[in-house]
């Protein structure tokens, strides 16, 4: 019995990575032909939705990253992000996911490793080659010393070895 709920589990995630890959294989094929045409139209719909997420970075031009978006390059590391912890489900009122998380040293520790007591641990999760993570750094101190004495913070930054480590 436990052994079929344990198949039926992995071939559970099989299907919603098959599905996860489809959807971003289309997302990256049907954005790659708007680009080529229809280019400054989606210059222009890329940039006002960067704009729209609050996100913008005066030194972070559309130039950086817009003909990065829709590569294979861009597909494969969503898809590892995706990917890393699938399992992982966070609903609001119930225990997050004990994640784990390499450290600059490579010690793995978890999430709530960085928990002390009932203080709020306030997580910025970043991707480790994108430009704006280390504009955005001066903002996150901000924030760290105005906050530092009612809350605790991680900064999780998703690097592609520390993705390996973790199991892909």
């Amino acid at each position: 019995m436990e052994m079929s709920v344990r198949l039926i589990r992995r071939a559970g995630r099989c299907v919603h990575k098959s599905l996860i890959f489809c959807s971003l294989f289309l997302y990256v094929v049907v954005g790659k032909t708007l680009m080529l045409l229809a280019p400054h139209t989606m210059e222009t719909l890329l940039k006002s939705r960067f704009e729209m997420t609050g996100a913008h970075v005066p030194k972070f031009q559309y130039e950086d990253w817009g003909p990065t978006v829709f590569t294979f390059k861009f597909l494969w590391s969503v898809l590892q992000i995706m990917w890393l912890r699938l399992e992982d489900e966070a609903f609001l009122g119930k225990t997050a996911p004990n994640t784990p998380v390499v450290d600059l040293n490579g010690e793995l520790h978890h999430i709530w490793d960085y928990l002390r007591g009932p203080r709020p641990l306030v997580l910025n999760i970043r991707e480790l080659h994108l430009t704006p993570v280390l504009l955005q750094l001066s903002e996150f101190n901000k924030l760290v010393q105005d906050f530092s004495s009612v809350a605790d913070f991680l900064i999780t930054l998703l690097d592609r070895v520390t993705q390996k480590m973790d199991g892909l």
